[in-house]
């Protein structure tokens, strides 16, 4: 996946061992997902900051 490699090489998505697994924002994520011809279904987003900026959420998406 050509659009999550970027994000990874680019340093916007980074493993985090104490989760085992990868962290980015919501957006980069679908967008780089877009962008390797994956088209959005549904998706919904968590906030429970003050800040409002998303916690976390659900992509789904098809291969098209």
């Amino acid at each position: 996946m050509h659009g999550l490699n970027e994000l990874r090489e680019q340093g916007r998505m980074t493993w985090i061992e104490a989760e085992r697994g990868w962290g980015a924002e919501p957006e980069d994520i679908v967008d780089a997902l877009s962008s390797d011809g994956f088209e959005e279904c549904k998706r919904e987003t968590t906030t429970s900051r003050r800040d409002l900026r998303p916690a976390g959420g659900v992509w789904q998406g098809v291969n098209t």
